[in-house]
């Protein structure tokens, strides 16, 4: 009997720490689940950001086709009046008589 007491006290410990083990098991298993949680929450927010940005690369697409619609339009514009421009200055100097100089 005087052996069994050191044998129980050492089968004591081995089950105190075996109970500590599983605690700590279930505490972090515990985090492990509420980090399984979190990282599943980001990659739906990374889904959320990624949809988002691709929505606005579209509209800055369309922006910038708009504008290069209304450059072309200027330059049309803008090349048509200056043909205007010339054609009148053409049939001005046409018709103008420049003065002679008398010596």
């Amino acid at each position: 009997m005087g052996t069994s007491v050191p044998i129980s006290r050492g089968r004591d410990r081995r089950v105190k720490a075996g109970k500590m083990k599983w605690k700590g098991y279930f505490k972090s298993n515990g985090a492990i689940e509420g980090a399984h949680r979190k990282g599943k929450e980001l990659r739906s927010r990374v889904r959320e950001l990624e949809e988002e940005v691709e929505k606005q690369r579209e509209v800055i697409i369309e922006g910038a086709e708009e504008k290069r619609e209304a450059i072309r339009q200027l330059c049309f514009s803008l090349e048509h009046y200056r043909n205007g421009y010339h054609r009148l200055r053409q049939a001005f100097v046409r018709h103008k008589r420049f003065p002679v100089m008398a010596a």
